[in-house]
């Protein structure tokens, strides 16, 4: 449990940190790319557009939600996003480079 707990704090910290990118850099679209439960959505100003991407469907009102395998290209366009994020995805892709 104590491991649990100390991995869920890490996590949320990593997402504050993410956010806090967010607002330096003044992204207003921004990508999720494993956007999980929707997490980030906490700590992002409500005038900050959110699209999410993970492989399992997600009901988040501040997300524009794709159901998306990241081995396939994207469904966006080049240059769409100011600010493309990936908390805690890569080591969850076996070939992370075409990702990238």
């Amino acid at each position: 449990m104590k491991f649990i707990k100390k991995t869920f704090y890490y996590y949320l910290n990593r997402t504050y940190n993410v956010a806090r990118y967010i607002h330096r850099y003044d992204c207003k679209k921004v990508l999720d790319i494993g956007c999980g439960t929707g997490e980030l959505a906490k700590y992002i100003d409500e005038n900050v557009k959110l699209w999410g991407l993970d492989i399992k469907p997600i009901q988040h009102k501040r997300y524009n939600f794709t159901k998306h395998d990241l081995n396939d290209p994207f469904p966006f366009p080049s240059g769409f996003f100011d600010c493309v994020v990936a908390n805690a995805v890569l080591e969850h892709i076996p070939d992370f480079t075409n990702v990238l």
